[in-house]
């Protein structure tokens, strides 16, 4: 495994450096392709190469990081850096959807990147991820609560998501219903 992910890495780290964002997707998918002939062994290289472009700046290659990463990632190396991904983008998802156009636009690629982070935290299936999803079940945003629930299904037996789930639908439903009813 070492030789082929050294060389795998050596060449996907000259596309990380272009600014051709298809050249860094094809990086990313040549450390993809590496894990993915081993995929009973989760390795700590690739992981990290997978890690390092989450700090892609274009939002796509972010996002499909993200996917890699929990799909193809060491399991609590990936949780551990999706979940420090996923507090950052928490942080920018406004409980009101905004009005203006702009600000319209950079909401949608904010909750689309979170969308994203949730996605490869579900695809580690661990349970380390839980109190990820929990915290944003959580949230004063509906939208993260609405992406975390999305995302949490491979977690589904897990104790802490279910909670979590059960009180979101009981808060759900107790706004909803009106005296009388």
């Amino acid at each position: 495994h070492e030789e082929s992910d050294d060389a795998a890495i050596k060449e996907a780290q000259a596309k990380f450096k272009e600014r051709d964002l298809m050249v860094r997707r094809e990086g990313l998918d040549i450390v993809v392709a590496a894990a993915a002939k081993h995929p009973n062994f989760r390795s700590k290289k690739i992981t990290t190469e997978m890690m390092l472009a989450l700090a892609d700046p274009e939002a796509s290659v972010k996002s499909y990081a993200a996917d890699k990463l929990g799909e193809f990632g060491d399991e609590a190396m990936a949780v551990q850096a999706l979940d420090k991904e996923a507090k950052v983008a928490e942080k920018k998802i406004p409980v009101q959807q905004p009005d203006k156009e702009a600000e319209v636009k950079v909401f949608e690629a904010d909750l689309k990147a979170l969308d994203a982070i949730y996605a490869g935290l579900g695809k580690t299936k661990s349970p380390l991820a839980a109190p990820v999803f929990d915290r944003g079940l959580h949230h004063a945003s509906s939208w993260v609560i609405e992406a975390a629930a999305r995302n949490c299904k491979p977690l589904k037996g897990n104790k802490l998501v279910i909670k979590g789930l059960i009180e979101q639908l009981a808060k759900f439903y107790s706004s909803s219903v009106n005296k009388g009813n």
